[in-house]
């Protein structure tokens, strides 16, 4: 067994091997992503030996917000048109095109960079109470609010809607489709009964957001996502624009995170832009889970924050710097299963810059084995506007342990040191989850639109059903990059009476939580529809016993308080 172990590592790591032990320098990638850039070359290999070339799906980032002309001229060079949203656009075209030496993308000024779309993935990890009790949402009821007069929509891939459960709440479902300009959408009242889970998450979600707030009205949004489509962030964009527009709800609810870095978890970079603008002008309330990174050994996902450091001249971090072996110095270890596949996103501190001056490599080893990768991400960062992260997602060709390494590029081949930047490590297991993680961190673990720095946004963490005031280990945290308090509140998570008690599994993950504090929104609209959403967010923080201002020093770790937050609004 140990044999083939290595025979299979010696096979695998082949294709990466004369580019490592030659140092070779790495290709130019343009304004593509390294995984994007890969697959465009095979187009242009099929291309000069007459083979069919596919067609392909890319997300583009723009200088500024994209406009009408520029989708037009886009659609004037063989690319055809997904989806617009402030500077994401959402692009089809023959794989080669995308580096076509007159209709490429590196011919267009107004496109900074490109990769392929983002896969849209729940923010669940997989002492049972009813969790109504612990945020007095009973008491609320009594004082005569629950909701009435208010609407919450949920976006999530799809539902179950002859759940009994869920169809005796008779809520409105409605699908949302991207449409070629800027901005707009489709959307038509139906269901996607096949989801990325079956429906089950997206069912247990809306289930929360009615049993806190049971007279408001549900709406249930998805759009096309899975195998089929690559299109998640732009059908998410629209979903959240119906909702907002279309719909006019109170607060809108989800759960989604999206495996693509756009900032430095400091609320700024492309998805923020496109979300504030969408929030823009309304005073709906867009309720997200703060994620679950925070885990480290035993859980599902990891997060790991640092500056880079290179103390040893290896043009590698240094992960363990007392370490007295330099490969144990520069790696951060973590076990995995075979089969299981893995995420791994590093982004760091240059969002701002157009021209990067700093540029990280991510490498994949096998822990025994430092000679040669079993993967790589080498997009080019250095002199170019692509934006500062590297991504891979690797299917593990055995159980054992496995090695991280990220290698400073700028220093290696342009003589531009990266030592200083501030950066951030994500590593997700989609099926098994990590018995073991070399350095995670916990504080500083929010990320994306958890960071939001719009009052409209608010993201939740969680805390026991069972003990309250105790934050879930893999909840995710701030401070922000930029110092801000993240989540903002903390709600249950842990809970029976939804769909997961059919597998004999409670509800648990941020996801869990966050529906709560969207039900409480409705309840307190239900209060006061004028309530803007800087006076919903501080009754129930000082229902949790913090100040209005609040920072990171308040005690956020306690659940919101329903009927105390309703008897503040009654006061004011």
């Amino acid at each position: 067994m140990k044999r083939i172990h290595w025979l299979l590592l010696l096979v695998l790591m082949g294709a990466v091997a004369c580019e490592t032990l030659g140092q070779v320098v790495p290709p130019d990638t343009g304004k593509l992503s390294w995984s994007l850039f890969q697959t465009v070359e095979s187009g242009q290999r099929k291309r000069a030996t007459d083979e069919e070339v596919p067609r392909i799906e890319a997300l583009l980032t723009t200088r500024i917000p994209v406009s009408e002309g520029d989708l037009a001229t886009l659609e004037s060079l063989g690319y055809s048109i997904h989806g617009a949203f402030g500077r994401l656009v959402g692009v089809e075209a023959p794989a080669d095109l995308y580096a076509d030496p007159e209709k490429g993308l590196g011919t267009l000024e107004f496109v900074l960079s490109a990769d392929f779309p983002p896969t849209a993935l729940p923010n669940q990890d997989p002492d049972a109470l009813e969790s109504l009790p612990v945020i007095h949402a009973e008491q609320a009821w009594i004082l005569g609010y629950k909701g009435q007069g208010t609407k919450i929509a949920v976006i999530e891939w799809g539902y179950v809607s002859d759940y009994p459960d869920l169809a005796a709440l008779n809520p409105s479902f409605y699908v949302a489709t991207p449409a070629g300009g800027v901005g707009t959408y489709e959307f038509e009242e139906g269901i996607l009964e096949t989801s990325l889970d079956g429906g089950m998450h997206g069912t247990s979600c809306a289930l929360i957001a009615a049993r806190v707030a049971p007279e408001a009205e549900l709406n249930l949004l998805s759009f096309p996502s899975g195998e089929d489509t690559q299109r998640d962030l732009m059908g998410w964009l629209a979903a959240l624009s119906c909702a907002v527009k279309e719909l006019e709800v109170d607060v809108v609810t989800t759960q989604i995170w999206f495996d693509y870095p756009t900032c430095h978890a400091d609320g700024t970079g492309v998805l923020h832009e496109a979300v504030d603008e969408i929030l823009s002008g309304t005073d709906t309330v867009l309720v997200v889970a703060a994620g679950n990174w925070a885990d480290g050994s035993g859980g599902g996902r990891a997060f790991h924050a640092d500056t880079f450091t290179d103390s040893d001249g290896e043009e590698r971090h240094d992960f363990s710097p007392s370490a007295a072996d330099t490969w144990d110095q520069n790696n951060l270890r973590f076990s995995g299963q075979e089969g299981d596949q893995v995420l791994i996103m590093l982004e760091w501190d240059e969002w701002a810059s157009e021209l990067k001056a700093m540029d990280l490599d991510l490498l994949l080893y096998d822990a025994e084995f430092s000679q040669v990768p079993l993967s790589v991400a080498r997009t080019r960062q250095y002199e170019r506007t692509t934006p500062p992260y590297e991504k891979m997602t690797v299917t593990l060709p055995y159980s054992g342990e496995f090695a991280l390494v990220i290698e400073d590029r700028a220093s290696k081949w342009y003589e531009q040191s990266s030592t200083g930047v501030h950066f951030n490590l994500y590593v997700h297991s989609y099926r098994y989850g990590f018995s073991y993680v070399e350095h995670h961190s916990v504080d500083g673990s929010t990320r994306e639109l958890a960071t939001s720095r719009d009052e409209r946004v608010i993201s939740v963490g969680a805390v026991s059903v069972t003990a309250t005031g105790s934050v879930r280990p893999y909840s995710s945290r701030g401070p922000t990059w930029d110092g801000r308090c993240k989540p903002e509140l903390y709600a249950p998570d842990g809970v029976s009476g939804t769909m997961y008690d059919e597998q004999g599994r409670l509800f648990t993950g941020t996801s869990a939580s966050a529906p709560h504090v969207a039900g409480a929104v409705a309840v307190l609209r239900s209060v006061d529809p004028d309530l803007l959403p800087a006076d919903i967010v501080s009754a129930l923080k000082e229902s949790s016993g913090c100040s209005a201002s609040g920072g990171c020093a308040c005690p956020t770790n306690t659940p919101i308080d329903l009927a105390l937050a309703v008897q503040r609004v009654l006061a004011r």
